[in-house]
């Protein structure tokens, strides 16, 4: 691949240095629709409980385009873009009875430099072409900004990506590369094309244990040409000869016409005199400024009409953000309230086996009714409970139950935050 990455820069070096790179150079803007395959790693797939679903994400590309035409067969398209990719990625892992919801948003600004070579054809008089090739890419900066709801209970992060290979401490590596696969029409000097970026990098930090992230974008671009060769002598020639193959159909139509301006020519013209002419004209001129004024005029209130619903708006706008504040601060404060309460909060949990290795979350049934047990990891061993309670009155009639139904040694334990407590009072 980095033989690949070479000789992508070495043509695209020579296409610059060529006498020839001039003759088509542009801009293209558009939108992009991307996504990422992510695959976890395989050390922690046998122990994870968590589904995740990857969506697409909106973004951007803006950048600059040349062409090198090829023996007028093909052209090598080349430039260089700043594109937006990423994903919206939704995971939810249970614990217990309650969910534990992650909505990341990942946005990743990437500077493309592709290479493809683009291939022209016509449908029905209309210019389309094709096009196949690669790209490289090197990220710049990223965002994740994560929303973790956990019952009623909701955090939210932004940080920035932190680029590198070092396993456990970067989270993306900045060189990403892959296939290109691209389609558009053109007119005149605008182009509108389609273009699907296939990224074959693992640019996962993690990689060797066994982690998969990959960039996947579809992008829609509308561009502009400048400049480009000047006609060929025989296409001018060819564009004469049509001129002049018209003039020779029609002969005796365009000497009537040269006849009948000749005439116009030679016509005297006729003009107004007098007071009459006179005083028309002053009408003209005194209808003329009533329409002038009365432009002026109209344009003035429009202008007065415009400025005073700016001020309006701003105004409403103020008071919607000021009362936009106000709620964002009671929704802060009510949830570090709630946290406060959950940081104390104590439940109880009914522990009828200890197993030397995890077996997760099992369906069990107690007095004919099934039930989710809840694992924990406690002095090297790993605990199965089920149920949870706010009380331990609760806990304890829940606890004969499960006694009855075949775990004669279930006992009640306690739980702060899922730690397990162990403070008397608490069983008091």
């Amino acid at each position: 691949m980095k033989s690949i990455i070479r000789l992508i820069i070495i043509i695209l070096l020579a296409a610059l240095t060529s006498e020839s790179f001039a003759q088509t150079f542009g801009i293209k803007a558009g939108v992009n629709f991307s996504n990422m395959q992510i695959k976890e790693s395989e050390l922690f797939i046998p122990y994870s409980t968590s589904v995740a679903d990857p969506k697409l994400k909106v973004g951007f590309n803006i950048g600059g385009v040349i062409e090198y035409p090829v023996l007028n067969l093909f052209s090598l398209e080349s430039g260089l873009s700043l594109t937006t990719l990423g994903t919206k990625l939704t995971t939810e892992e249970p614990f217990g009875a309650t969910t534990l919801v992650t909505k990341a948003n990942h946005s990743l600004y990437y500077l493309n430099v592709p290479l493809n070579i683009k291939v022209p054809f016509s449908i029905k008089g209309f210019d389309f072409y094709g096009s196949v090739g690669g790209y490289a890419g090197l990220g710049l900066i990223g965002t994740a900004d994560t929303i973790s709801t956990f019952g009623d209970l909701e955090e939210t992060t932004n940080g920035k990506i932190a680029w590198g290979s070092e396993q456990g401490t970067d989270y993306l590596k900045r060189l990403d590369y892959g296939v290109t696969l691209g389609t558009g029409i053109e007119y005149a000097s605008f182009r509108l094309g389609i273009i699907y970026n296939l990224g074959l990098a693992n640019i996962s930090s993690d990689s060797e244990i066994g982690t998969v992230a990959k960039n996947r974008g579809l992008g829609i671009s509308v561009g502009y040409i400048f400049g480009g060769s000047e006609k060929t002598e025989p296409e001018k020639h060819k564009a004469v000869k049509v001129r002049e193959e018209k003039v020779k159909e029609n002969p005796v139509k365009d000497k009537e016409k040269a006849v009948a301006v000749e005439k116009t020519k030679n016509q005297p013209k006729v003009s107004v005199g007098g007071k009459k002419a006179a005083a028309i004209e002053a009408e003209r001129g005194r209808l003329e400024k009533i329409r002038t004024d009365s432009i002026a005029a109209v344009a003035a209130e429009q202008e007065r009409i415009r400025i005073e619903k700016v001020r309006a708006d701003s105004i409403e706008a103020a008071k919607a953000e000021e009362e936009r504040l106000l709620q964002e601060k009671a929704k802060a404060d009510s949830l570090a309230a709630a946290q406060k309460a959950a940081q104390n909060t104590v439940v109880y949990r009914v522990q009828f086996a200890s197993n030397a290795s995890a077996k997760g979350s099992y369906p069990v049934t107690i007095s004919g009714k099934s039930y989710k047990t809840w694992e924990y990891s406690y002095s090297g061993a790993y605990r199965s409970t089920v149920g949870e309670f706010k009380t331990l009155a609760e806990a304890t009639a829940f606890q004969k139950l499960v006694r009855q139904s075949g775990y004669p040694q279930a006992f009640v334990v306690a739980f702060k935050n899922n730690i397990r407590a162990t403070d008397p009072a608490l069983f008091k």
